[in-house]
């Protein structure tokens, strides 16, 4: 019989996916965020049994969502951030929608308050949850400010240039 605590069997078997609720309470009570984002970073950050690590992972967590959780009441100061650095990794709710008169999916951050995202279809097939009508449905992703073109543009775009789309 193994001398392992069933924590320690718990964590060897199920990494990043066992989570201390009473460290969920600790920060969801600083913080306005959804309490399945808490336990995602958690879960990534603070699986462990060794006291050191987790205090680390803490401090971990509270950074990423100081600086990267995007409150509605911030979102001109992340669009600006996102502007002035020209990339910025925000965690946002986010839905998907297919455009069918341009045949694209778009995204929307609802936080941020930013719609008409155009996302590759590649998401779309590895997450079909995007699609769904989600009220709580958050994702980590990295906002870049890029110059529009025209969808038709686009789609011509890498003949043009010697390439093709087959």
């Amino acid at each position: 019989m193994s001398d392992k605590t069933v924590t320690q069997l718990l964590l060897e078997h199920f990494p990043g996916r066992v989570v201390r609720k009473d460290l969920t309470k600790l920060i969801k009570e600083g913080a306005n965020v959804p309490v399945y984002v808490l336990e995602y970073l958690l879960g990534m950050y603070c699986a462990s049994d060794d006291e050191a690590i987790i205090e680390e992972g803490m401090k971990s967590v509270k950074k990423i969502l100081a600086e990267n959780y995007v409150r509605p009441d911030e979102a001109e100061k992340v669009k600006s951030k996102v502007r002035e650095l020209g990339s910025y990794k925000i965690i946002d709710k986010v839905g998907v929608k297919l455009n069918t008169k341009r045949d694209v999916y778009e995204a929307t951050m609802w936080n941020l308050g930013v719609g008409n995202i155009e996302i590759e279809p590649h998401y779309v097939k590895d997450y079909e949850k995007l699609l769904e009508d989600l009220d709580d449905l958050s994702v980590i992703a990295e906002r870049r400010e890029e110059t529009t073109i025209p969808h038709a543009e686009f789609k011509k775009g890498p003949k043009r240039n010697g390439f093709s789309n087959h």
